[in-house]
């Protein structure tokens, strides 16, 4: 199969979960992470192609891990080495190092991990709140290896961390002064009101403080500058936050909200103009996002309506696209959400709630267009002649041209080397190679009438003579109306192949099969296979009213790899390769299509009883 271009997966409907907000400056939302009790604080890379996060979803850890979530290819990799509590993650600008806290030093980190997990299997587990875990240090790990340094080795909470654009500065939050008396606290509440600001540059290993005040202050940013950092400051109670910046060389402090509620997670905008912030000033669980001048003009404005939890936003550096967490999911558990983000408008909506005297000095950036304007740009650049642009073509090439000869008219200078553009190569699309075979038995089966390559399957051959039988490949977590299923319960199917049928079980109800379609994806489940070790899987599809190849172009949603070789079969070959192995599929299609949880099959075959080889995608 030869490469394809790499899209962000997986994508959710906007429908699903935008409650209504035409004043929004974000738009084309989608939900980014899946798995995990709960999944949140995800951060950009400096190249925007990827953000690191943390997640409860580690075996025999209950507890955060960091990982990295490609945005191109939707695969998720762990950065941290599964023991102890992790927490805040943030990639180095350098690419290829990121910053993260972490307890796993923590004598006792192991026993921690049981114990909560015992308390979670007993149903004892507490409600959600936040450790100040005085194990908590900072690192910097490597991402090409499992290399990992130290940098913070004082007895206390020391978490929180973001780095400056220049790589050079580290902004955390710690409690470590209240250790220096014994008797300062004894409580979590305690624990948090101890908690300050400190600054850590790390080519002179220098630390200095930068608040000191009675009451949490945590959360800090940098601006895109490095010259101001932003964080949250809770009262002395610990019942409201409000939102504050810094000028780092003045240490001078700003105090942006006044809105004497719970407002916190403040980030800047990468133009510096204004920060996002989430508040719960519409209820007491129901925190929204919200954007505010950088200097605290005017009156913030708010950006999502949706119940829940909205919070922890982040900008990427281009400034073009937002994250941030909600619960606002199907399980209602909290996950990462990416949006697309209207920057101008955005300033407009903030602009628009100065007074006469905030506008004083605003310099007038918009420069005047006129309908007709307009009217030239959108027919040229909608011309047939231009045939949609796409990629690679040359009408695309006619459209960059009229681009470039357009900003040399108004005295704009190329980036580089006097030029409006730079080639680079791309993979348009997947195609399945017409000389992709399949043999059954040492016979030969017709490609795309008894058979075909997922367009995301891994190229290359394989041979296999035992497979596991995994019923319809899925696997959901416990929702409000509906128990957990999983088609693999006590089935082990690491560096196996395994055969799992399309679609859902028939006698599941419409609205379940509503509520789960996703999980019936050729893609779901191929990843699901893969993600539990296998490698390989055989989707037999029950459907017999089209071709392979018709059912394959429909279902194949996504078109690039994910990492695991994947075929589809027809139910006729099927039913001849489970006859080999003297099983009947009719009746094993019968018994899961009943929708209760049945035990897989580990092996079907045995010895010479049939072979899948040379296989070719």
């Amino acid at each position: 199969m030869k490469n394809c271009l790499l899209i962000l997966a997986p994508i959710v409907s906007i429908t699903a979960f935008l409650d209504g907000n035409p004043e929004s400056p974000y738009s084309n939302l989608r939900q980014l992470t899946f798995d995990g009790v709960r999944s949140g604080e995800g951060y950009f890379s400096r190249n925007d192609k990827s953000i690191v996060f943390q997640s409860e979803n580690f075996n025999d850890n209950p507890f955060y891990q960091i990982y990295q979530i490609d945005l191109e290819s939707g695969k998720t990799k762990l950065l941290t080495n599964g023991i102890g509590k992790t927490t805040c993650g943030w990639l180095h600008p350098s690419e290829n190092k990121f910053l993260y806290s972490s307890t796993h030093l923590d004598p006792d980190a192991m026993s921690k991990q049981m114990s909560e997990i015992k308390k979670r299997q007993a149903g004892n587990a507490k409600k959600y709140s936040w450790d100040y875990d005085e194990h908590y240090d900072l690192f910097i790990g490597s991402l090409d290896s499992n290399r990992t340094q130290r940098i913070t080795y004082e007895l206390g909470y020391d978490a929180e961390g973001s780095i400056s654009n220049d790589g050079n500065m580290v902004v955390f939050t710690s409690n470590r002064m209240a250790y220096t008396n014994e008797n300062s606290f004894r409580s979590t509440k305690d624990l948090s009101f101890h908690c300050d600001l400190f600054l850590k540059t790390l080519d002179t290993n220098k630390t200095v403080q930068l608040t000191d005040t009675e009451g949490y202050d945590g959360g800090p940013f940098f601006n895109h500058e490095g010259t101001e950092i932003c964080w949250r400051r809770f009262s002395k109670d610990g019942t409201k936050a409000e939102i504050y910046t810094m000028n780092l060389a003045e240490g001078i402090e700003r105090k942006i909200t006044d809105l004497g509620v719970m407002s916190w997670a403040p980030f800047f905008h990468p133009s510096n103009e204004y920060l996002i912030f989430s508040t719960n000033l519409h209820g007491f669980s129901n925190f929204e996002l919200y954007i505010v001048d950088v200097e605290g003009r005017g009156e913030p404005v708010r950006v999502t309506n949706r119940e829940g939890f909205d919070g922890l936003p982040s900008f990427s550096n281009s400034g073009d696209k937002i994250c941030w967490t909600s619960n606002k999911t199907a399980e209602n558990r909290s996950q990462l959400f990416l949006a697309d983000w209207d920057h101008d408008f955005a300033k407009q909506l903030v602009q628009s709630t100065f007074s006469d005297a905030d506008k004083v000095g605003i310099k007038n950036s918009q420069t005047a267009i006129t309908s007709s304007d307009i009217k030239y740009f959108t027919e040229y650049l909608c011309d047939k002649k231009l045939a949609g642009r796409e990629t690679g073509t040359e009408g695309m090439i006619l459209a960059s041209d009229f681009v470039a000869e357009y900003f040399r008219e108004i005295n704009l200078e190329p980036f580089s080397l006097g030029n409006w553009t730079q080639k680079f190569n791309f993979f348009k699309r997947s195609q399945v190679d017409i000389e992709s075979e399949l043999f059954l038995n040492n016979s030969s089966l017709l490609l795309n009438d008894a058979w075909s390559p997922n367009l995301f399957s891994d190229s290359g051959k394989f041979e296999t003579k035992q497979l596991c039988f995994a019923g319809f490949g899925i696997r959901t977590k416990k929702s409000n109306d509906y128990e957990e299923f999983d088609s693999y319960v006590h089935l082990d199917v690491k560096n196996k192949w395994v055969v799992v049928l399309s679609g859902q079980p028939a006698g599941w109800s419409q609205k379940r099969k509503d509520l789960f379609y996703f999980h019936s994806t050729y893609s779901k489940k191929a990843s699901v296979a893969r993600d539990l070790g296998a490698i390989g899987i055989i989707i037999v599809e029950t459907d017999e009213s089209k071709s392979i190849e018709a059912l394959c172009n429909s279902k194949n949603s996504i078109d690039h790899s994910i990492s695991i070789k994947s075929l589809v079969l027809s139910l006729v070959k099927a039913k001849s390769m489970f006859k080999s192995g003297n099983l009947d599929l009719e009746s094993l299609i019968d018994e899961h299509n009943s929708g209760l949880m049945q035990n897989g099959i580990v092996a079907i075959g045995s010895g010479g009883n049939f072979a899948l080889s040379a296989a070719r995608a």
